[in-house]
């Protein structure tokens, strides 16, 4: 049977519970929309970290090298990241416990694969190759 796994997610207010007059929709507008908020962040130095807040990640190599090290997988449970190479005049990698072995090369500007944690595996979920 296969498993079902919930994604960390950026939802930081909670709904009002017990209140007489209920949740208005704009309480509720206001509830998704900052669920929707999104980091975008750019790496481009030669060793790069993600932190806990990334979840946009923009690789730019037209400086360095970059081989941006993904977080920690016993740490990272139900996350999810999004990772796209902005630049490669430089090489352009992941670094980590990613599916298929470390590094992830990214091979054309463009490029961008999405992962999702497991608590032991980086898994590809999806990849955009712009060849």
């Amino acid at each position: 049977m296969a498993e079902t796994h919930r994604t960390r997610s950026g939802l930081l207010t909670e709904v009002p519970v017990g209140v007489e007059e209920g949740t208005s929709a704009q309480d509720i507008r206001d509830i998704i929309h900052s669920a929707m908020l999104t980091r975008v962040r750019t790496l481009d130095s030669e060793t790069p970290a993600l932190d806990d807040d990334d979840v946009v990640v923009l690789l730019d190599g037209s400086s360095n090298t970059v081989a941006a090290a993904l977080p920690a997988a016993s740490g990272a449970e139900h996350r999810m990241l999004f990772i796209k190479a902005v630049n490669i005049d430089s090489a352009v990698t992941l670094t980590g416990d990613v599916e298929g072995g470390s590094p992830y090369t990214f091979a054309t500007a463009g490029d961008a694969v999405t992962l999702a944690c497991d608590g032991t595996l980086w898994h590809i979920l999806s990849e955009y190759l712009n060849a």
